[in-house]
Protein backbone atom coordinates (compact mmCIF):
# COMPACT_ATOMS: atom_id res chain seq x y z
CA UNK A 1 0.00 0.00 0.00
CA UNK A 2 6.58 6.06 -4.03
CA UNK A 3 13.18 14.04 -8.05
CA UNK A 4 15.26 16.14 -7.03
CA UNK A 5 17.13 20.15 -5.63
CA UNK A 6 20.23 18.34 -4.12
CA UNK A 7 22.87 19.13 -6.91
CA UNK A 8 23.36 22.64 -6.39
CA UNK A 9 25.15 22.14 -3.48
CA UNK A 10 28.78 22.37 -4.19
CA UNK A 11 28.60 26.16 -4.65
CA UNK A 12 26.56 26.60 -1.18
CA UNK A 13 29.26 24.64 0.31
CA UNK A 14 31.77 26.77 -1.13
CA UNK A 15 30.21 30.08 -0.49
CA UNK A 16 30.28 28.46 3.39
CA UNK A 17 34.13 27.77 3.54
CA UNK A 18 34.82 31.30 1.89
CA UNK A 19 32.54 32.57 5.06
CA UNK A 20 34.03 30.81 7.50
CA UNK A 21 37.40 32.12 6.46
CA UNK A 22 36.66 35.47 6.24
CA UNK A 23 35.04 35.51 9.78
CA UNK A 24 38.18 33.83 10.91
CA UNK A 25 39.72 37.01 12.42
CA UNK A 26 36.38 38.77 13.41
CA UNK A 27 35.27 36.98 16.43
CA UNK A 28 34.88 34.37 18.94
CA UNK A 29 34.28 30.14 17.94
CA UNK A 30 31.35 30.59 20.18
CA UNK A 31 29.61 33.21 18.27
CA UNK A 32 30.54 31.82 15.13
CA UNK A 33 29.38 28.68 15.96
CA UNK A 34 26.04 30.05 17.38
CA UNK A 35 25.85 32.25 14.18
CA UNK A 36 25.82 29.14 12.55
CA UNK A 37 23.56 27.58 14.64
CA UNK A 38 21.04 30.01 14.30
CA UNK A 39 21.31 30.35 10.75
CA UNK A 40 20.64 26.37 9.97
CA UNK A 41 17.13 26.49 11.04
CA UNK A 42 13.94 25.86 9.19
CA UNK A 43 10.48 25.93 9.06
CA UNK A 44 8.32 23.98 6.97
CA UNK A 45 4.61 23.74 6.92
CA UNK A 46 3.41 19.95 7.60
CA UNK A 47 -0.62 21.17 7.12
CA UNK A 48 -2.86 19.10 9.72
CA UNK A 49 -1.49 16.96 12.52
CA UNK A 50 -0.23 13.53 11.15
CA UNK A 51 -2.56 10.86 12.75
CA UNK A 52 0.56 8.54 13.28
CA UNK A 53 4.07 8.62 13.30
CA UNK A 54 4.59 5.17 15.12
CA UNK A 55 6.46 3.49 11.72
CA UNK A 56 4.41 0.49 11.99
CA UNK A 57 0.90 1.79 11.64
CA UNK A 58 1.26 4.98 9.92
CA UNK A 59 -0.78 4.81 6.37
CA UNK A 60 -0.72 8.32 5.39
CA UNK A 61 2.33 11.12 3.74
CA UNK A 62 2.14 13.67 6.64
CA UNK A 63 2.98 11.00 9.26
CA UNK A 64 5.54 9.25 6.67
CA UNK A 65 7.30 13.38 6.18
CA UNK A 66 8.10 13.14 9.58
CA UNK A 67 9.08 9.43 10.24
CA UNK A 68 11.66 9.64 7.58
CA UNK A 69 13.42 12.50 9.07
CA UNK A 70 13.99 11.11 12.94
CA UNK A 71 14.01 7.44 11.95
CA UNK A 72 16.37 5.18 9.47
CA UNK A 73 16.45 1.32 8.22
CA UNK A 74 19.02 -1.06 6.77
CA UNK A 75 18.55 1.15 3.57
CA UNK A 76 17.20 4.75 3.07
CA UNK A 77 15.78 7.01 -0.16
CA UNK A 78 19.23 8.81 -1.60
CA UNK A 79 18.96 12.46 -2.52
CA UNK A 80 18.68 10.88 -5.99
CA UNK A 81 15.45 8.92 -5.03
CA UNK A 82 17.14 5.93 -5.62
CA UNK A 83 17.99 2.98 -2.92
CA UNK A 84 21.10 2.70 -0.95
CA UNK A 85 22.90 2.07 2.16
CA UNK A 86 21.07 3.50 5.69
CA UNK A 87 22.05 1.87 9.03
CA UNK A 88 23.42 -1.48 6.94
CA UNK A 89 27.36 -0.65 5.40
CA UNK A 90 26.85 -3.65 3.41
CA UNK A 91 24.99 -6.93 2.51
CA UNK A 92 25.18 -9.95 0.92
CA UNK A 93 22.40 -11.64 -1.09
CA UNK A 94 22.46 -15.71 -1.27
CA UNK A 95 20.43 -18.68 -1.92
CA UNK A 96 19.33 -17.29 -5.20
CA UNK A 97 17.27 -14.19 -3.44
CA UNK A 98 16.17 -16.05 -0.78
CA UNK A 99 18.88 -14.86 2.10
CA UNK A 100 20.02 -11.70 2.56
CA UNK A 101 22.54 -10.50 5.53
CA UNK A 102 23.14 -7.55 6.49
CA UNK A 103 26.35 -5.81 8.43
CA UNK A 104 25.35 -2.55 10.49
CA UNK A 105 27.62 0.11 10.79
CA UNK A 106 29.91 -0.05 13.69
CA UNK A 107 29.33 2.35 16.52
CA UNK A 108 25.69 2.34 15.82
CA UNK A 109 23.55 4.84 18.66
CA UNK A 110 19.92 5.98 19.38
CA UNK A 111 19.13 9.17 20.20
CA UNK A 112 19.81 8.61 23.91
CA UNK A 113 22.90 7.37 23.18
CA UNK A 114 22.33 3.58 24.16
CA UNK A 115 23.58 1.24 21.53
CA UNK A 116 21.17 -0.12 18.36
CA UNK A 117 21.68 -3.54 17.11
CA UNK A 118 20.07 -5.85 15.00
CA UNK A 119 17.91 -7.22 17.81
CA UNK A 120 15.85 -4.13 17.38
CA UNK A 121 15.58 -4.56 13.42
CA UNK A 122 14.57 -8.12 14.85
CA UNK A 123 11.79 -6.61 16.59
CA UNK A 124 10.75 -3.86 14.56
CA UNK A 125 10.20 -6.29 12.33
CA UNK A 126 8.50 -8.43 14.15
CA UNK A 127 6.15 -6.14 15.38
CA UNK A 128 5.18 -4.76 11.92
CA UNK A 129 4.22 -8.73 11.30
CA UNK A 130 2.68 -8.90 14.83
CA UNK A 131 -1.17 -8.85 14.15
CA UNK A 132 -0.85 -7.43 17.57
CA UNK A 133 -0.18 -4.60 16.02
CA UNK A 134 -3.07 -4.30 13.44
CA UNK A 135 -0.64 -2.91 10.85
CA UNK A 136 -2.45 -2.37 7.64
CA UNK A 137 0.86 -3.13 5.51
CA UNK A 138 1.89 -5.91 7.40
CA UNK A 139 1.55 -7.71 3.85
CA UNK A 140 4.67 -6.27 2.57
CA UNK A 141 6.17 -8.70 4.99
CA UNK A 142 4.54 -11.68 3.72
CA UNK A 143 8.06 -12.57 1.48
CA UNK A 144 9.42 -12.84 4.65
CA UNK A 145 10.04 -16.53 5.93
CA UNK A 146 6.95 -17.41 7.88
CA UNK A 147 5.59 -13.90 7.78
CA UNK A 148 2.84 -14.38 6.27
CA UNK A 149 2.21 -17.31 8.82
CA UNK A 150 2.80 -15.40 11.57
CA UNK A 151 0.23 -12.06 11.06
CA UNK A 152 -2.28 -14.84 10.04
CA UNK A 153 -1.83 -16.58 13.47
CA UNK A 154 -0.29 -19.74 11.73
CA UNK A 155 3.35 -19.35 13.46
CA UNK A 156 5.13 -18.54 16.16
CA UNK A 157 7.41 -15.23 16.28
CA UNK A 158 10.26 -17.56 16.57
CA UNK A 159 8.96 -19.39 13.14
CA UNK A 160 9.37 -16.04 11.58
CA UNK A 161 12.84 -15.78 8.99
CA UNK A 162 14.58 -12.69 10.85
CA UNK A 163 17.58 -13.25 12.98
CA UNK A 164 20.06 -11.34 14.82
CA UNK A 165 23.10 -13.40 14.03
CA UNK A 166 25.31 -10.81 16.36
CA UNK A 167 24.92 -7.06 17.70
CA UNK A 168 26.11 -6.56 13.96
CA UNK A 169 24.61 -9.02 11.69
CA UNK A 170 21.29 -9.29 10.28
CA UNK A 171 19.68 -11.87 8.50
CA UNK A 172 16.59 -12.02 6.71
CA UNK A 173 15.09 -15.60 4.89
CA UNK A 174 12.62 -15.08 2.43
CA UNK A 175 9.80 -17.58 1.28
CA UNK A 176 9.91 -16.24 -1.99
CA UNK A 177 11.69 -13.32 -3.77
CA UNK A 178 10.91 -9.90 -4.29
CA UNK A 179 12.26 -7.88 -7.08
CA UNK A 180 12.25 -4.78 -4.77
CA UNK A 181 12.66 -5.91 -1.42
CA UNK A 182 15.71 -3.51 -0.42
CA UNK A 183 13.02 -0.73 -1.48
CA UNK A 184 10.80 -2.44 1.41
CA UNK A 185 13.18 -2.12 3.56
CA UNK A 186 13.76 1.69 3.20
CA UNK A 187 10.38 1.96 4.13
CA UNK A 188 8.94 3.62 7.18
CA UNK A 189 7.88 -0.40 7.87
CA UNK A 190 10.93 -2.06 8.43
CA UNK A 191 12.35 0.20 10.42
CA UNK A 192 14.32 -0.35 14.00
CA UNK A 193 11.97 0.12 17.70
CA UNK A 194 13.45 -0.02 20.93
CA UNK A 195 11.48 -2.68 22.23
CA UNK A 196 11.80 -1.53 25.93
CA UNK A 197 9.93 2.12 25.00
CA UNK A 198 7.32 0.50 22.97
CA UNK A 199 6.20 -1.54 25.57
CA UNK A 200 6.43 0.55 28.57
CA UNK A 201 3.83 2.52 26.49
CA UNK A 202 2.28 0.51 24.00
CA UNK A 203 0.18 3.16 22.75
CA UNK A 204 1.40 6.02 23.16
CA UNK A 205 5.33 5.63 22.76
CA UNK A 206 5.79 7.80 19.37
CA UNK A 207 4.25 10.71 20.80
CA UNK A 208 5.73 10.74 24.27
CA UNK A 209 8.57 13.34 23.30
CA UNK A 210 10.06 13.61 26.44
CA UNK A 211 10.81 9.74 25.95
CA UNK A 212 10.96 8.79 22.38
CA UNK A 213 14.15 7.64 21.00
CA UNK A 214 14.62 7.62 17.10
CA UNK A 215 17.79 6.63 15.40
CA UNK A 216 17.36 9.23 12.05
CA UNK A 217 18.99 12.14 11.39
CA UNK A 218 16.67 14.30 13.35
CA UNK A 219 15.10 13.64 16.93
CA UNK A 220 11.84 15.46 17.90
CA UNK A 221 12.23 17.98 21.33
CA UNK A 222 8.58 19.50 21.46
CA UNK A 223 5.36 18.77 20.07
CA UNK A 224 2.25 21.23 20.07
CA UNK A 225 -0.55 19.08 19.04
CA UNK A 226 -2.04 20.78 16.04
CA UNK A 227 0.06 23.77 16.06
CA UNK A 228 3.84 22.61 15.48
CA UNK A 229 6.45 20.10 15.86
CA UNK A 230 10.18 21.00 16.79
CA UNK A 231 12.63 19.07 15.67
CA UNK A 232 16.73 19.05 16.27
CA UNK A 233 19.94 17.66 14.83
CA UNK A 234 20.69 14.42 16.44
CA UNK A 235 24.13 13.82 17.41
CA UNK A 236 23.81 10.58 17.73
CA UNK A 237 23.06 9.64 13.91
CA UNK A 238 25.74 7.53 12.58
CA UNK A 239 25.67 10.29 9.34
CA UNK A 240 25.93 13.52 12.06
CA UNK A 241 28.63 15.33 10.40
CA UNK A 242 26.61 15.79 6.95
CA UNK A 243 23.28 16.76 8.46
CA UNK A 244 23.76 20.58 8.29
CA UNK A 245 20.42 21.69 9.50
CA UNK A 246 20.58 22.05 13.58
CA UNK A 247 17.04 23.23 14.16
CA UNK A 248 13.48 22.28 11.83
CA UNK A 249 10.27 23.35 12.71
CA UNK A 250 7.40 21.52 10.69
CA UNK A 251 3.86 23.76 11.38
CA UNK A 252 0.21 22.42 11.06
CA UNK A 253 -1.26 25.23 9.07
CA UNK A 254 -4.08 24.10 7.76
CA UNK A 255 -5.74 26.97 5.91
CA UNK A 256 -4.53 27.72 2.73
CA UNK A 257 -4.32 31.60 3.00
CA UNK A 258 -2.79 31.34 6.50
CA UNK A 259 -0.03 29.22 5.00
CA UNK A 260 0.64 31.40 2.03
CA UNK A 261 0.39 34.90 4.38
CA UNK A 262 3.46 33.26 6.77
CA UNK A 263 5.60 32.49 3.79
CA UNK A 264 5.13 35.73 2.56
CA UNK A 265 5.92 37.35 6.02
CA UNK A 266 8.98 35.10 6.49
CA UNK A 267 7.14 32.68 9.10
CA UNK A 268 7.51 30.08 6.94
CA UNK A 269 10.24 29.06 4.76
CA UNK A 270 8.75 25.92 2.67
CA UNK A 271 4.79 25.33 2.44
CA UNK A 272 3.32 23.11 -0.03
CA UNK A 273 -0.44 24.33 1.05
CA UNK A 274 -1.43 27.21 -1.52
CA UNK A 275 -4.81 28.45 -2.07
CA UNK A 276 -5.66 27.19 -5.88
CA UNK A 277 -7.02 30.63 -7.14
CA UNK A 278 -3.48 32.06 -6.62
CA UNK A 279 -1.39 28.90 -7.89
CA UNK A 280 -1.40 30.03 -11.40
CA UNK A 281 -0.20 32.98 -10.55
CA UNK A 282 2.59 32.02 -8.61
CA UNK A 283 3.20 29.29 -10.97
CA UNK A 284 3.29 31.59 -14.28
CA UNK A 285 5.84 34.29 -11.94
CA UNK A 286 8.04 31.05 -10.67
CA UNK A 287 7.43 31.84 -7.19
CA UNK A 288 6.06 28.53 -6.92
CA UNK A 289 7.40 25.11 -8.49
CA UNK A 290 5.42 22.02 -9.33
CA UNK A 291 6.63 18.31 -8.27
CA UNK A 292 4.64 15.58 -9.60
CA UNK A 293 4.30 12.47 -7.63
CA UNK A 294 4.05 9.00 -7.97
CA UNK A 295 -0.12 8.98 -7.16
CA UNK A 296 -3.47 8.93 -8.53
CA UNK A 297 -6.81 10.50 -7.42
CA UNK A 298 -9.88 8.34 -7.86
CA UNK A 299 -13.50 8.59 -6.99
CA UNK A 300 -13.89 5.27 -4.70
CA UNK A 301 -17.09 3.12 -5.44
CA UNK A 302 -18.70 0.98 -3.03
CA UNK A 303 -19.43 -2.16 -4.51
CA UNK A 304 -21.25 -3.71 -1.66
CA UNK A 305 -23.87 -1.30 -2.24
CA UNK A 306 -26.61 -0.73 -5.10
CA UNK A 307 -25.92 0.78 -7.90
CA UNK A 308 -22.55 0.71 -7.88
CA UNK A 309 -22.73 -3.07 -7.68
CA UNK A 310 -23.64 -2.68 -11.40
CA UNK A 311 -20.28 -2.23 -13.65
CA UNK A 312 -22.96 -0.09 -16.27
CA UNK A 313 -22.93 2.85 -13.70
CA UNK A 314 -19.72 2.69 -12.90
CA UNK A 315 -18.66 3.05 -16.45
CA UNK A 316 -21.24 5.85 -16.84
CA UNK A 317 -19.71 8.09 -13.95
CA UNK A 318 -16.46 7.80 -15.17
CA UNK A 319 -17.30 8.38 -19.17
CA UNK A 320 -19.48 11.64 -17.58
CA UNK A 321 -16.36 13.47 -15.99
CA UNK A 322 -14.54 16.06 -18.08
CA UNK A 323 -11.15 15.75 -16.70
CA UNK A 324 -9.41 18.66 -18.29
CA UNK A 325 -11.90 20.76 -17.14
CA UNK A 326 -11.08 19.34 -13.20
CA UNK A 327 -7.20 20.27 -13.27
CA UNK A 328 -7.53 23.37 -15.37
CA UNK A 329 -10.37 25.03 -14.23
CA UNK A 330 -10.77 23.77 -10.60
CA UNK A 331 -7.89 22.24 -8.87
CA UNK A 332 -4.77 24.62 -11.18
CA UNK A 333 -1.96 22.87 -9.57
CA UNK A 334 0.26 21.29 -11.99
CA UNK A 335 -2.19 17.59 -11.55
CA UNK A 336 -2.32 15.83 -15.20
CA UNK A 337 -5.94 14.61 -16.34
CA UNK A 338 -5.42 10.77 -15.56
CA UNK A 339 -5.71 8.80 -18.82
CA UNK A 340 -5.40 5.63 -16.63
CA UNK A 341 -4.64 4.20 -13.16
CA UNK A 342 -0.85 4.31 -13.00
CA UNK A 343 0.69 7.78 -13.51
CA UNK A 344 3.02 8.69 -15.87
CA UNK A 345 5.70 9.44 -13.94
CA UNK A 346 5.85 5.83 -13.32
CA UNK A 347 9.24 3.83 -13.80
CA UNK A 348 8.20 0.89 -15.60
CA UNK A 349 9.73 -2.68 -14.54
CA UNK A 350 11.41 -3.13 -17.91
CA UNK A 351 12.86 -0.70 -20.72
CA UNK A 352 13.65 2.77 -20.40
CA UNK A 353 10.14 3.87 -20.99
CA UNK A 354 7.87 4.72 -18.21
CA UNK A 355 4.29 2.70 -16.99
CA UNK A 356 2.37 4.94 -18.94
CA UNK A 357 4.02 5.46 -21.77
CA UNK A 358 4.36 1.15 -22.03
CA UNK A 359 0.81 1.35 -21.19
CA UNK A 360 -1.01 4.03 -23.47
CA UNK A 361 -4.51 5.50 -22.88
CA UNK A 362 -7.58 4.28 -21.62
CA UNK A 363 -9.76 6.84 -20.28
CA UNK A 364 -10.52 10.42 -22.27
CA UNK A 365 -9.48 13.93 -20.31
CA UNK A 366 -13.19 14.96 -21.66
CA UNK A 367 -16.71 13.53 -21.13
CA UNK A 368 -18.16 11.39 -23.52
CA UNK A 369 -21.55 12.63 -22.56
CA UNK A 370 -23.72 10.83 -25.25
CA UNK A 371 -21.40 7.36 -24.67
CA UNK A 372 -22.28 8.00 -21.06
CA UNK A 373 -26.05 8.40 -21.21
CA UNK A 374 -25.95 5.18 -23.40
CA UNK A 375 -24.58 3.43 -20.74
CA UNK A 376 -26.68 4.46 -18.39
CA UNK A 377 -29.23 3.27 -19.82
CA UNK A 378 -28.09 0.24 -20.80
CA UNK A 379 -27.63 -0.34 -16.77
CA UNK A 380 -31.32 0.17 -16.63
CA UNK A 381 -31.49 4.28 -15.71
CA UNK A 382 -32.18 5.82 -19.08
CA UNK A 383 -31.40 9.94 -18.35
CA UNK A 384 -31.29 8.84 -14.99
CA UNK A 385 -34.51 8.35 -14.02
CA UNK A 386 -34.69 5.37 -11.81
CA UNK A 387 -31.63 6.14 -10.59
CA UNK A 388 -32.22 7.04 -6.26
CA UNK A 389 -29.60 9.89 -5.00
CA UNK A 390 -25.88 9.29 -4.74
CA UNK A 391 -24.05 10.49 -1.97
CA UNK A 392 -20.03 11.30 -2.35
CA UNK A 393 -18.03 11.83 0.72
CA UNK A 394 -15.00 13.62 1.01
CA UNK A 395 -12.67 15.04 3.73
CA UNK A 396 -13.97 18.57 5.18
CA UNK A 397 -11.88 21.44 6.02
CA UNK A 398 -10.11 21.99 2.36
CA UNK A 399 -11.33 24.56 -0.20
CA UNK A 400 -9.88 22.92 -2.69
CA UNK A 401 -11.94 19.81 -1.94
CA UNK A 402 -15.03 21.01 -1.39
CA UNK A 403 -14.66 23.03 -4.79
CA UNK A 404 -13.68 19.67 -6.71
CA UNK A 405 -16.49 17.74 -5.15
CA UNK A 406 -19.32 20.28 -6.63
CA UNK A 407 -17.57 20.10 -9.89
CA UNK A 408 -18.17 16.26 -9.94
CA UNK A 409 -21.62 16.79 -8.50
CA UNK A 410 -22.54 19.35 -11.13
CA UNK A 411 -20.78 17.46 -13.82
CA UNK A 412 -22.85 14.03 -13.02
CA UNK A 413 -26.08 16.04 -12.86
CA UNK A 414 -25.68 18.02 -15.85
CA UNK A 415 -24.35 14.70 -18.56
CA UNK A 416 -25.87 12.24 -16.85
CA UNK A 417 -29.27 13.88 -14.77
CA UNK A 418 -27.89 12.04 -11.48
CA UNK A 419 -28.85 13.84 -8.20
CA UNK A 420 -25.71 13.60 -5.64
CA UNK A 421 -25.57 15.01 -2.19
CA UNK A 422 -21.90 16.00 -1.01
CA UNK A 423 -21.27 14.57 2.58
CA UNK A 424 -18.19 16.23 4.33
CA UNK A 425 -16.48 14.36 6.88
CA UNK A 426 -14.41 15.81 9.79
CA UNK A 427 -10.59 14.46 8.32
CA UNK A 428 -9.64 12.71 11.42
CA UNK A 429 -12.46 10.16 11.16
CA UNK A 430 -12.87 10.17 6.95
CA UNK A 431 -10.37 6.99 6.49
CA UNK A 432 -11.89 4.80 8.93
CA UNK A 433 -15.28 5.39 7.32
CA UNK A 434 -13.92 4.37 4.44
CA UNK A 435 -12.04 1.01 6.08
CA UNK A 436 -15.40 0.60 7.67
CA UNK A 437 -17.43 0.65 4.64
CA UNK A 438 -19.51 3.59 5.32
CA UNK A 439 -19.69 5.46 2.18
CA UNK A 440 -21.08 5.17 -1.15
CA UNK A 441 -18.80 6.80 -3.46
CA UNK A 442 -15.77 9.02 -2.01
CA UNK A 443 -13.00 11.21 -2.64
CA UNK A 444 -9.53 9.27 -1.95
CA UNK A 445 -6.06 9.63 -3.81
CA UNK A 446 -3.28 6.99 -3.05
CA UNK A 447 0.51 7.57 -3.65
CA UNK A 448 3.25 4.27 -4.37
CA UNK A 449 4.80 3.75 -1.81
CA UNK A 450 8.10 3.08 -3.84
CA UNK A 451 9.50 3.66 -7.20
CA UNK A 452 7.84 0.96 -8.56
CA UNK A 453 4.18 0.57 -9.94
CA UNK A 454 3.43 -2.79 -8.27
CA UNK A 455 2.65 -1.54 -4.97
CA UNK A 456 -0.61 0.91 -6.27
CA UNK A 457 -1.93 -2.41 -7.85
CA UNK A 458 -1.68 -4.08 -4.03
CA UNK A 459 -4.50 -2.06 -2.70
CA UNK A 460 -7.45 -3.88 -5.03
CA UNK A 461 -6.28 -7.57 -4.35
CA UNK A 462 -9.58 -9.35 -3.04
CA UNK A 463 -7.78 -9.76 0.69
CA UNK A 464 -5.26 -6.33 1.31
CA UNK A 465 -7.13 -4.75 4.18
CA UNK A 466 -6.75 -1.04 2.48
CA UNK A 467 -9.13 -2.71 -0.45
CA UNK A 468 -11.82 -0.37 0.84
CA UNK A 469 -13.89 -0.63 -2.39
CA UNK A 470 -14.17 -4.27 -1.89
CA UNK A 471 -13.34 -5.12 -5.11
CA UNK A 472 -12.68 -8.55 -6.19
CA UNK A 473 -11.53 -10.28 -8.90
CA UNK A 474 -9.82 -13.67 -9.28
CA UNK A 475 -7.99 -13.06 -12.12
CA UNK A 476 -6.47 -9.44 -11.21
CA UNK A 477 -5.38 -11.26 -7.58
CA UNK A 478 -3.46 -13.89 -10.05
CA UNK A 479 -1.62 -11.28 -11.68
CA UNK A 480 -0.89 -9.17 -9.04
CA UNK A 481 0.42 -11.71 -7.07
CA UNK A 482 2.26 -13.34 -9.93
CA UNK A 483 4.06 -10.04 -10.15
CA UNK A 484 4.54 -9.64 -6.99
CA UNK A 485 7.21 -12.73 -7.51
CA UNK A 486 8.11 -12.33 -10.75
CA UNK A 487 11.94 -11.43 -11.15
CA UNK A 488 11.84 -11.58 -14.77
CA UNK A 489 11.74 -7.78 -15.35
CA UNK A 490 9.95 -7.93 -18.73
CA UNK A 491 7.35 -11.12 -17.66
CA UNK A 492 6.26 -8.85 -14.95
CA UNK A 493 5.95 -6.13 -16.85
CA UNK A 494 3.51 -8.02 -18.89
CA UNK A 495 1.57 -8.98 -15.51
CA UNK A 496 1.28 -5.42 -14.50
CA UNK A 497 -0.16 -4.06 -17.43
CA UNK A 498 -2.46 -6.75 -17.74
CA UNK A 499 -3.78 -6.13 -14.39
CA UNK A 500 -4.56 -2.63 -15.05
CA UNK A 501 -6.46 -3.31 -18.04
CA UNK A 502 -8.51 -5.61 -15.75
CA UNK A 503 -8.86 -2.66 -13.31
CA UNK A 504 -10.06 -0.47 -15.73
CA UNK A 505 -12.62 -2.48 -17.45
CA UNK A 506 -14.21 -3.90 -13.82
CA UNK A 507 -13.80 0.11 -12.85
CA UNK A 508 -13.79 -0.44 -8.63
CA UNK A 509 -12.73 3.41 -8.51
CA UNK A 510 -12.94 6.28 -11.60
CA UNK A 511 -9.25 8.08 -11.92
CA UNK A 512 -9.63 11.49 -11.67
CA UNK A 513 -6.18 12.64 -12.36
CA UNK A 514 -2.84 12.12 -11.12
CA UNK A 515 -1.19 13.66 -8.49
CA UNK A 516 1.55 16.93 -7.39
CA UNK A 517 3.05 18.87 -5.23
CA UNK A 518 2.71 22.64 -5.96
CA UNK A 519 5.19 24.27 -3.17
CA UNK A 520 7.09 27.37 -2.60
CA UNK A 521 10.51 27.15 -0.99
CA UNK A 522 12.91 30.21 -0.32
CA UNK A 523 15.51 30.78 -2.66
CA UNK A 524 18.45 30.11 0.47
CA UNK A 525 16.57 27.10 1.22
CA UNK A 526 18.54 24.32 -0.38
CA UNK A 527 18.76 20.78 -0.59
CA UNK A 528 15.15 19.88 0.46
CA UNK A 529 13.68 16.35 -1.63
CA UNK A 530 10.13 16.61 -2.26
CA UNK A 531 9.65 13.21 -2.83
CA UNK A 532 7.47 11.89 -6.13
CA UNK A 533 5.76 9.70 -3.23
CA UNK A 534 4.84 12.80 -1.04
CA UNK A 535 7.13 12.77 1.41
CA UNK A 536 10.19 15.58 2.51
CA UNK A 537 13.27 14.78 3.25
CA UNK A 538 15.88 17.57 5.15
CA UNK A 539 18.61 15.23 5.62
CA UNK A 540 20.57 17.08 2.89
CA UNK A 541 18.69 20.80 3.56
CA UNK A 542 20.39 23.60 4.68
CA UNK A 543 20.22 27.17 4.74
CA UNK A 544 22.64 29.42 2.67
Amino acid sequence: MKKNLMKKTMVSLLAAIMTTSLLAGCGSSKQKSASNTKAQTLTANLGAEPKSIDPAVNYEARGSSIIYNIFEGLTRIGDDNKTEPGLAKSWEVKDNGLKYIFHLRDGLKWSDGSELTAEDFRYGILRVLDPKTGSSYAYYGYSIKNGEAFNKGKAKSEDVGVKALDKNTLEIDLDYTVPYFLDILSWHLMLPVKKSLVESNPNGWSTDVKNLVVDGPFKITQWKHNDYIQLEKNPNYWDAKNVKLQKLKLTMITNENTALAAYKSGQLDLTSLIPSSQLPTLLSSKQATVKMEIGTKFVILNQTKKPFDNPKVREALSLALDRNALVNTVLKGGQKAAEAYIPPTTPDTFGTKDFRTNGGKFLESKADVQKAKKILAEAGYPEGKGLPTLEYSYSAGSPVDQSYAEALQNMWKQNLGINVTLKPIESKVFVSQLKQGNYEMANLGWLSDFFDPGPMFDIFVTDSPNNWAKYSNPKYDELVNNAEKENDKQKRSEYLHEAEKILLADMPVIPAYHMSIPYMIKPNVKGVNMSPLGWMFFRSAHVE
